[in-house]
């Protein structure tokens, strides 16, 4: 038979208490199915019979993004029994991201969450980063099929793994060089897990901020000995003051003052102002002239030879029989005869004068 056309009390009831409310991709919601405003009003009451929430690709979540994404959020944010959520296709963009942030922060019980083939950029991938910097429950988180992220986002998610050892699978694509430190850092996380499972030591592999600080064992202090109150000094009588004998007051003299002796002032005077002596005059030394004796004047020269420039005849030399010139001579010497070269023999006896004869007189005595 047909069940279409079977009695309405013979068709399957819907159960509408299912587990999953799911709205399958690629398909219309089917007529008495759960709307995601229901969904979400489910989560809000806690209800432990609802423990995953699948509204991929729904019809009613893309007509009303925001709306739903933040009803959903705050249902979430204090929910303990949902593990899973998947909003995978549903236009969800970097505005809604500020909604899943102040859940991710919050929520206590989701492990796995699945938003790929939205519309989020690296901007709302900051804030899924910033919102799981607390969260200490969520190991699984898929970003595919959007993007892309830059070097900005990738600088915040190394900052959520600073502080964040829980998230061990993170699906995105990247291209970036700070793609390997992220992959070191969620092999650190599920090298954690491990030996959080196996029962071992794993405080080790924590990241620096997260490392238990170390303190020095207090000292052991030795209790102290017991003092013993002292007793209370002896009450000290007060000592009567002193009588003091009134001091005499001797009588000042009186001092009388003697007029003062006023003293002529004697005029300073100035080196300028000083009168100018004349020094008395020095007579100058006598210097005595050396006598001068006239010399005896010179004979007068000769008419012919007015400047002396004759010079004078010579003197005749003194005989050999009179080497000191003691004999008067007379007359220029004779020259010796041809016989008697020493002059050893006489003079010759000269002849006697004649008179000139017609000779004139010689009047003036020439």
């Amino acid at each position: 038979s047909n069940p279409r056309f079977a009695p309405r009390s013979a068709r399957k009831p819907i159960d509408t208490k299912e587990k999953v409310a799911s709205c399958s991709a690629g398909r219309m919601p089917r007529f008495g199915s759960v709307s995601p405003k229901q969904i979400a009003e489910k989560a809000a009451k806690n209800d432990p019979t609802l423990t995953t929430i699948d509204l991929s690709n729904n019809a009613l979540y893309k007509m009303k993004t925001y709306e739903y994404t933040q009803l959903l959020c705050e249902a979430l944010a204090s929910n303990g029994h949902v593990t899973s959520v998947t909003l995978a296709g549903n236009e969800i963009t970097d505005v809604d991201c500020a909604l899943l942030k102040a859940m991710l922060a919050s929520n206590a019980s989701v492990v796995t969450l699945n938003i790929e083939g939205n519309k989020i950029s690296s901007e709302g991938c900051i804030l899924i980063a910033e919102g799981l910097e607390t969260n200490t429950t969520l190991t699984a988180l898929n970003l595919m099929n959007q993007g892309p992220f830059g070097e900005g986002c990738m600088d915040a998610w190394q900052k959520t793994f600073d502080s964040n050892v829980t998230l061990i699978d993170l699906k995105w694509r990247l291209n970036s060089r700070k793609s390997f430190a992220i992959n070191t850092a969620l092999t650190r996380n599920k090298s954690i897990q491990r030996l959080k499972v196996a029962g071992k030591d794993w405080q080790a592999l924590l990241p620096d901020s997260m490392k238990p600080k170390t303190t020095a064992p207090a000292a052991t202090t030795t209790p102290a000995a017991p003092v013993e109150p002292t007793p209370a000094a002896a009450p000290v009588e007060p000592t009567p003051p002193a009588p003091v004998e009134p001091t005499p007051v001797e009588p000042t003299p009186v001092v009388v003052a003697e007029p003062p002796v006023i003293e002529e002032a004697t005029p300073v005077v100035t080196p300028q102002e000083k009168t100018l002596v004349p020094e008395p005059a020095v007579a100058p030394p006598v210097v005595e002239e050396p006598l001068v004796v006239d010399a005896p004047p010179e004979p007068p020269k000769e008419l012919d030879d007015p400047f002396g420039m004759v010079a004078e005849a010579p003197k005749p030399e003194a005989p050999l029989d009179d080497p000191f010139g003691l004999v008067a001579s007379e007359g220029p010497p004779k020259p010796a005869a041809a016989d008697d070269p020493f002059g050893m023999l006489g003079d010759p006896v000269p002849p006697p004068a004649q008179e000139p004869s017609g000779a004139g007189v010689d009047l003036l005595g020439m």
